[in-house]
């Protein structure tokens, strides 16, 4: 009977918890905290939060989890996580975190900053008394609070006492302080207000005519058109000090002969409504250099704006032509090729396939804008956007679900964390002089993780060498400050993986095609390994 005794007790407390759920639920209590775990009982525990989340409730469940060494900050986390899978991450239950007197290292906040976090206690007693007798926090501890800041909607929760003679508003001041000298928000946050976290499908320019707001969108980046000017200003003189060559191409038939005074030919392949090709004609006036333009654009609708243009803002300089640029370009060889066909990965807007047809058409010593660009991928914890998966429609319905994990996203990305630096993956490199050229690939990238937790997918980015020195990027170490063109992009795992600080992970990625299509192809190996997904292009392609 003794060593019964106390799962006995553990029973009236876990009856008690329902208790006070059901009472909650009564008096219409929109936030329930919940106790922290019960360790003797734990499995328990979670059964009764789930038997209760899974009938009608309306309220918010957040679990009170407290922080110690760092050690156990890692434990903590796996607990709950453990706790979450039991409910099966219930929409329901969030996570709330209690500091103590002993903060966890730095390395172990990333699992919980990739977590949606409602709350933050802080008891009294964690507070120090500074000079001036006022309550302040250990720098540890207030670097702590400050990395959560950029969530707006957390909550700082005292607990305790407060010691300090004036109540609780010496230690509410003091929070508003460290609120207020945080970093002004980037234009890159302000710019995603409303996506952070949100799914979004990439764009398929070259296989659907995109409609004129999404060209609005693209318009609104100055600091991508600054980049690319300054590239074609730079490209532009040196090709004014240069020589020019012409040639005669098996698929296409030149004029044989270019003088040297004759005017710079410059060619906007998929020219949209036009924005690259104003920038080519501010640069030519810098470099004081005599230019023809042509604009090339397959879809029809943006030829319209284009037309309306070049009549009311080019002064009908501009030559536009309507037609997809693997097949058809313009009358003359062109000295400089400009495009921005690049995606959130790089290549997967299909500026490899695009571009390799259109250089057909370039000058011998010819420049394409950009030179070359470079997909980046590394392993990514986001429970949020892989939660998300389950409630997105199935795209197929013979497939179900399973085809929202084998689909990439574009996502700006808040509640995530990249678990181990970003490695270079693959790169493309124009003109490309291959022969024959292939854009198909394979890559392998190893990574030790730097912190424990729970891998849902891979994050892509990319690097773009416009021309020479002039580099546009979305890798977070470089990216282009202020530029809010590209968000990263999502490769989703169907079952994600657990693993621990130091554990070496592996990520295989395959870029494949056929005459109607590209797709990528991708799997994890780790402590666990995950299936191949999209295989064959099952769920997702990128079609010409």
């Amino acid at each position: 009977m003794l060593q019964q005794e106390p799962f006995y007790q553990i029973g009236l407390i876990l009856i008690a918890v329902h208790q006070e759920l059901m009472l909650s639920q009564h008096i219409g209590v929109p936030v329930v905290v919940l106790p922290s775990f019960i360790d003797e009982q734990f499995v328990n525990y979670a059964r009764v939060i789930k038997s209760f989340l899974h009938g009608y409730t309306s309220a918010q469940y957040w679990l009170r989890v407290k922080l110690l060494s760092s050690y156990d900050c890692a434990v903590a986390w796996r607990r709950w996580d453990f706790f979450r899978t039991l409910v099966r991450s219930n929409s329901k239950l969030f996570v709330a975190l209690e500091l103590s007197s002993e903060s966890p290292e730095d390395i172990f906040m990333g699992p919980w900053c990739s977590e949606v976090v409602k709350s933050i206690f802080l008891p009294c007693d964690l507070f120090l008394k500074n000079a001036k007798g006022f309550p302040v926090l250990k720098k540890k501890h207030q670097s702590f609070v400050e990395s959560f800041f950029r969530f707006p909607a957390i909550r700082y929760t005292l607990t305790g006492t407060p010691w300090h003679p004036c109540g609780i508003r010496p230690y509410l001041e003091y929070m508003q302080f460290l609120f207020q000298k945080r970093p002004p928000s980037s234009l890159i946050d302000n710019f995603s207000v409303g996506y952070e976290d949100y799914l979004q499908a990439p764009l398929q320019p070259l296989m659907d005519n995109l409609e004129s707001s999404t060209y609005e969108v693209f318009e609104m980046d100055p600091v991508k058109y600054n980049l690319y000017e300054e590239a074609i200003y730079k490209a532009l003189l040196d090709k004014k000090s240069g020589t020019r060559k012409s040639y005669a191409d098996s698929q296409r038939v030149f004029s044989s002969s270019v003088n040297a005074e004759d005017p710079l030919v410059v060619c906007v392949v998929g020219a949209g409504r036009g924005p690259l090709v104003s920038r080519c004609l501010v640069a030519a006036a810098r470099a004081e250099q005599q230019v023809e333009v042509c604009a090339l654009e397959k879809n029809p609708n943006a030829v319209i704006s284009l037309q309306k243009k070049n009549v009311e803002e080019w002064d009908g300089c501009v030559h536009v032509v309507c037609a997809d640029m693997r097949f058809s370009g313009p009358p003359k060889q062109v000295d400089l090729l400009v495009s921005e066909l690049l995606g959130s990965f790089g290549d997967n807007e299909l500026s490899p396939e695009c571009l390799d047809g259109a250089q057909l058409f370039l000058r011998e010593g010819g420049v394409i804008i950009p030179t070359s660009y470079t997909s980046f991928i590394a392993p990514l914890m986001a429970p949020k956007l892989h939660a998300g998966l389950d409630t997105q429609p199935p795209s197929s319905l013979c497939l179900r679900k399973l085809t929202n994990f084998e689909t990439p996203y574009v996502v700006r990305m808040k509640c995530a964390h990249v678990m181990s630096s970003p490695q270079p993956l693959f790169t493309f490199t124009h003109p490309n002089y291959e022969t024959p050229i292939d854009n198909t690939r394979f890559g392998g990238k190893t990574y030790i993780m730097n912190t424990c937790g729970r891998l849902h997918g891979i994050v892509g980015f990319f690097e773009a060498v416009l021309y020479k020195d002039i580099v546009l990027s979305i890798l977070p170490e470089t990216h282009s400050v202020d530029m809010v063109s590209w968000f990263p992009i999502y490769f989703p795992i169907e079952k994600p993986i657990s693993v621990r600080q130091n554990d070496e992970v592996t990520i295989y990625f395959w870029r494949k095609a056929d005459k109607r299509k590209v797709w990528y192809e991708w799997c994890v190996k780790g402590p666990e390994a995950s299936t191949i997904h999209n295989i064959n292009a099952r769920s997702y392609f990128i079609g010409f």
